[in-house]
């Protein structure tokens, strides 16, 4: 009977371990196939680990295995007996326009805990974007290369954990990755992020100009034009998008333009706050951009009111009332 037992112990454990080498060998297999399908080469170390290290789209990059020995030594808070749980990491990077110093994550309650050491926050004027991710760093080289592109692929990727620091962007997954198409969907997702943080041929005043002009959210563009006029303002670049500004037809692209002149701008700012074509929303800008500098709004002709519709949408007077010397002032009813 006991050699019965003995067996059947010995058959048990040889089942295990032969399933256990046929998970490994399917796992490897899987590493083995999502190499070849991105053209990164499997890289086996000598311990058993793997790994697949190359360039994807341009951008270095490093999947690595850390789950069959001991990570002390590395930095990491090893688990049970000396051991990290298997895990998968994925590393874009390092990205040279990346500022060592930036620190981009997901908006979460430890990550604003953690903030404090992070430098300072950027806010791009992007809502969404700003409630679910955190951007911290050198605001005159993080804020240009956060464009419209750049921020859905940050969101979607802090979404799944991904993050960017010392300059290369990210991600460690709960387990083991043992998909070959999770290996190659995730490696794609993460050079598509710095795909969209490449600034490419531009400069970081090209990027903000860019973001200026084109970018969908206006709130971006007010930040990226008020940027330029506080960062390069003596770049011929800034002045000629002021001037591009100014003479645009559309009352909410000269809005954008008094982001640029600064004080410059209250000759432009008083035409939009009296102006008869120009929309309710704009006059208010306006007539705040003004009230901000301490100029008061121009006297129509013949001293006539001047209309400027006010929240809801209602004619507003302005009442022009002489004062001593003959001078004419507006002032709120």
């Amino acid at each position: 009977m006991d050699l019965l037992i003995g067996v059947a112990i010995v058959v048990a454990v040889a089942a295990v371990r032969f399933g256990a080498l046929a998970i490994e060998k399917r796992i490897t297999i899987a590493w083995m196939k999502a190499g070849e399908e991105l053209g990164i080469p499997f890289s086996p170390a000598a311990d058993g680990r793997r790994f697949l290290i190359g360039e994807l789209d341009g951008y270095p990059l490093r999947v690595s295995e850390f789950s069959k020995v001991s990570l002390a030594g590395e930095g990491e808070d090893p688990g049970a007996g000396g051991y990290s749980p298997a895990t998968t990491r994925f590393e874009v990077g390092p990205l040279p326009w990346l500022p060592r110093s930036a620190h981009i994550a997901r908006n979460t309650r430890f990550g604003r805990l953690a903030a404090s050491g992070w430098g300072e926050r950027i806010l791009t004027g992007d809502a969404a974007f700003d409630e679910e991710v955190l951007v911290h760093g050198p605001p005159r080289m993080l804020l240009p290369l956060l464009d419209h592109d750049a921020r859905l692929a940050l969101r979607e990727g802090a979404v799944h954990g991904v993050l960017v620091e010392g300059g290369v962007i990210k991600r460690r997954s709960k387990g083991l990755e043992t998909s070959q198409k999770k290996l190659a969907d995730v490696a794609r997702a993460m050079t598509a992020i710095a795909a969209g943080l490449d600034p490419g041929e531009k400069d970081l005043v090209g990027q903000l100009l860019w973001m200026a002009q084109r970018d969908p959210s206006p709130e971006v563009r007010t930040r990226a034009a008020r940027s330029l006029a506080e960062w390069y303002p003596d770049d011929e670049r800034t002045g000629a998008l002021a001037t591009e500004l100014s003479a645009s037809r559309h009352p909410q692209r000269r809005l954008l333009a008094l982001e640029v002149l600064g004080d410059g701008g209250i000759p432009l700012a008083r035409e939009l706050a009296i102006g008869a074509d120009v929309p309710d929303e704009v006059r208010r800008q306006a007539r705040a951009f003004l009230d901000a500098r301490g100029a008061s709004l121009p006297a129509q002709p013949g001293g006539r009111l001047s209309v400027v519709e006010d929240g809801s949408g209602e004619a507003e007077g302005r009442l022009s009332r002489a004062r001593e010397g003959g001078e004419l002032q507006f002032s709120d009813d």
